[in-house]
């Protein structure tokens, strides 16, 4: 555990910014109320935290990407000592509303439902050796390049004939991660992955409109832990004349008409803060 600890203290050191800042603060009246409610300094100094952060709410948030989001809610995690065995840090949810007699409390209540190391030492397990390998009935490595170009090409050649279909794409992909993980108790364990894709789209044009359709679905939406089998499973050529159709369809859709309505969408379909990754419906 101590091992790990230091691990996740090096990384928060590399992730994110980190500064050090000494404050004199006067205690005396907080240690007397400590006295008089009978609780610890620690009580006092996560509410004076939670105190601050409510106040300053752009530090109580996360970043994923380019979108903050920042939370209401202050949910506190208490560092909690197991002795020789290291710490943990259990979490109070809704701190916020929490005095400091109540923090006193769910504090003690934390430490207490911690487990305790066991009376007597584990057995230890013997080390774990193996070798796992996905599903991969074909090597796309191991075929010729021309079978696949061949079946890219029909579904190419099967979205064209209209004038108005301006670009078509067919791709693939095949990725192949082999990992290996060794320890110094003899653990010796190997994995070997093989991910195979391919995807097909049709551009229309028509004046300054300009629309597209996709199958199985854009970014990398056919992919799957498996092998050319998977591919071939997809029947691209099968399924181009339609996307084609759409895509010409699209040019002379009418707008979706304003109004609040209730939309469903697939999990292949991208939303961000103020955008839908839609064409005309």
């Amino acid at each position: 555990m101590r091992r790990s600890i230091g691990e996740h203290m090096k990384r928060s050191l590399e992730t994110a910014a980190t500064c050090t800042s000494w404050i004199e603060v006067d205690m005396s009246g907080v240690e007397r109320e400590r006295q008089k409610a009978g609780l610890t300094a620690l009580a006092f100094v996560a509410r004076a935290a939670i105190d601050a952060l409510r106040e300053f709410p752009s530090l109580n948030a996360w970043l994923d990407g380019e979108q903050q989001t920042v939370h209401h809610d202050v949910n506190l995690g208490i560092a909690v000592s197991l002795g020789e065995d290291g710490l943990i840090v259990p979490v109070i949810h809704g701190a916020q509303d929490l005095s400091p007699e109540g923090l006193g409390k769910r504090i003690r209540e934390l430490a207490r439902a911690q487990p305790a190391a066991p009376a007597t030492p584990l057995v230890p397990a013997p080390p774990a050796r193996g070798t796992w390998t996905g599903p991969c009935e074909r090597d796309p490595f191991a075929m010729p390049v021309e079978e696949q170009g061949d079946l890219l090409v029909a579904a190419d050649l099967a979205m064209r004939g209209d004038p108005r279909i301006v670009r078509t794409e067919a791709t693939c992909v095949a990725v192949r991660v082999e990992k290996a993980f060794a320890s110094t108790e003899g653990a010796a364990c190997t994995q070997t992955m093989t991910e195979c894709g391919a995807d097909i789209a049709a551009f229309a044009l028509a004046g300054d409109e300009l629309q597209q359709r996709s199958y199985p679905g854009e970014h990398d939406g056919g992919a799957g832990a498996a092998g050319w089998e998977h591919v071939v499973g997809l029947d691209l050529a099968a399924h181009a004349p339609r996307v084609a159709e759409e895509a010409l369809a699209l040019l002379t859709a009418p707008p979706c008409p304003a109004g609040v309505t209730t939309l469903a969408v697939t999990r292949s379909v991208a939303i961000t803060p103020g955008r839908i990754a839609l064409t005309r419906i």
